[in-house]
């Protein structure tokens, strides 16, 4: 148990600040493209199967 290799901790901080850097590298990446997919939903009509509107409701 005691034969694993430790890290140093610079080797630690390397690691940890490159997930934190993916993390918000992939957050930045969704906000830019949120607004492109939700258009894109929008204009194919997926939107309209998950979420009804209430005008529809109302007619039936």
């Amino acid at each position: 148990m005691n034969d694993r290799k430790k890290y140093s901790f610079c080797s630690q901080m390397m690691l940890f600040f490159v997930l934190i850097w993916k993390y918000f590298k992939q957050k930045k990446r969704e906000k830019k493209y949120a607004k492109e997919l939700a258009a894109n939903r929008e204009r194919l009509g997926l939107d309209k199967d998950i979420y009804p509107q209430k005008d529809i409701d109302d007619k039936v």
